[in-house]
C-alpha cells in the first residue's frame, strides 16, 4: 500500500446557460482519510469561460468570481460558533482583484480556474504527440500561464464505476498523456493544481476526460490522483 493516495469524483451538469463541474478529492495516508477538498466550477455555456469557482475543506475556502476584465479572489472561513454553515455563509477574511493578461493584439486573454481548464481541454486541438498550447489559470496571486503539451498516446484497459448507479465497468480507451508546466521560467515551481513543477494529466484522447493526475505535492512528494467516478 502506498503511503499517500488519492481519489477524485467529478460530476458535470449541463444546463441551458451554464455548465457546472463539482469535484471531491479525498487524500489518504496508509489507507486512512486525512483530508477532503471539494470544488465547484460554473462556466458560461455560450462562451466556455468560467463565471465562478470555489474550493473548500472543513477549515477554509477560496472563492473566485470572474468578470469581464478581471477576477476577484476571496479567502473565506467559517464562524467559530457555526462551523457547519454552508460555504456561501462563511465570512470573507481577505479579498484581492487581478486583471486578465493582455495578448499581443491588445485583447484580454481568457483565464480559467484549475478545473475549468480541465473542461476547456475538450475544446482544444490537442491531438498528436508534440501538440501544445498555453492557457492562463487563475490563482490566488494572479493569472499564471501554463504550457500544455501532448507527450504520449496509448491504448489501455480501464476499470471504473458509473454514477449514480455505482456499477463497475471495463473498457479499452485511447489515452493521451499531457504534461502541464509553468510557461514562465521565473515561476517554474508553481505547478498546476498546486503541484511542484510539472503536472501529468492522463486523459481520454477523444473527449479529453481526465483519468489520472500525477505530480509532486509540496511536503508530501510524488502522488497520483485517480478518477474514481464521473457523472
Amino acid at each position: 500500500m502506498p503511503l499517500f493516495s488519492g481519489r477524485v469524483w467529478m460530476h458535470v451538469t449541463s444546463g441551458e446557460h451554464q455548465v457546472k463541474l463539482e469535484t471531491e478529492t479525498t487524500a489518504r495516508f496508509l489507507g486512512a482519510r486525512i483530508s477532503t477538498t471539494r470544488t465547484k466550477t460554473v462556466m458560461d455555456r455560450a462562451t466556455g469561460l468560467p463565471t465562478s469557482y470555489v474550493s473548500w475543506n472543513a477549515k477554509r475556502a477560496r472563492r473566485f468570481t470572474f468578470g469581464k476584465d478581471s477576477y476577484l479572489v476571496e479567502r473565506l472561513s467559517p464562524e467559530p460558533k457555526d462551523r457547519k454553515a454552508p460555504v456561501s455563509e462563511w465570512r470573507v477574511k481577505t479579498s484581492e482583484r487581478f486583471d486578465y493578461p493582455v495578448g499581443a493584439d491588445g485583447k484580454r486573454l481568457p483565464v480559467y480556474d484549475h478545473y475549468g481548464m480541465l473542461l476547456h481541454l475538450r475544446e482544444t486541438d490537442l491531438t498528436n504527440v508534440g501538440d501544445e498550447l498555453v492557457v492562463h489559470v487563475a490563482t490566488s496571486h494572479g493569472p499564471t500561464p501554463y504550457r500544455i503539451r501532448v507527450t504520449e498516446l496509448r491504448a489501455v484497459e480501464l476499470h471504473y464505476r458509473t454514477l449514480p448507479e455505482n456499477k463497475k465497468r471495463t473498457t479499452v480507451v485511447r489515452e493521451m498523456r499531457l504534461e502541464v508546466v509553468p510557461a514562465d521560467p521565473d515561476r517554474a515551481d508553481e505547478g498546476f493544481l498546486k503541484m511542484k513543477g510539472a503536472t501529468e494529466l492522463w486523459v481520454e484522447a477523444h473527449s479529453k476526460t481526465v483519468l489520472r493526475i500525477g505530480g509532486r505535492a509540496p511536503k508530501i512528494g510524488k502522488i497520483t490522483l485517480v478518477l474514481a467516478g464521473m457523472g
